[in-house]
């Protein structure tokens, strides 16, 4: 079965703790729409999402999953992660973003596991990782790095488990 809308009252169920949208061509969801408190993962990849939006989540959200690879996400809102501060999976790969706005993962602490791989990333920002201090996986091959800022891994080079293909060639050097 393939949905192409949903609305907050489809999934009025109060013991939900994973939702798997994956595979449909969802592009646009209702405010609130995940406001379920139990929710812990949410899968949504594999859809036509351009645009994300926090209103989809209430406050203080208890989703510690989140898939949205494979969408057409070209920006990602610093609001959005305000309302999720319990993530520690976060999956961004194969969308279109170009860029990662310097206060976009600051208010995840608790993130252990971060997948950009497949975008089109060009340079990262020498604050981006700087309020992830659990960040233990970071994925970005297959994106357009060519060079990343020195301070960039500062504390947090140790505890990466893959960096691995990156278009172009960085030396390494610098971070060590």
């Amino acid at each position: 079965v393939t949905i192409f809308r949903i609305d907050k009252f489809t999934l009025d169920v109060p013991r939900l703790a994973t939702l798997d949208l994956t595979g449909n061509q969802l592009a646009h969801l209702p405010p609130d729409v995940f406001n379920h408190t139990q929710l812990r993962s949410l899968v949504l990849k594999t859809n036509l999402i351009e645009k994300l939006d926090a209103e989809w989540f209430t406050d203080n959200s208890s989703l510690t999953w989140v898939d949205l690879s494979e969408n057409r996400l070209a920006d990602i809102p610093s609001t959005l992660f305000h309302k999720l501060p319990h993530v520690k999976n976060l999956d961004l790969s194969y969308n279109n973003l170009q860029d990662l706005q310097p206060d976009a993962l600051n208010r995840l602490h608790s993130l252990e596991s971060l997948n950009l791989a497949g975008n089109k990333l060009k340079t990262l920002k020498p604050t981006t990782f700087s309020n992830t201090p659990k960040l233990s996986q970071l994925f970005l091959q297959e994106n357009q790095l060519q060079e990343l800022p020195p301070t960039l891994f500062q504390d947090t080079l140790s505890k990466l488990i893959l960096l691995s293909k990156l278009v172009g060639h960085i030396d390494f050097s610098n971070y060590l």
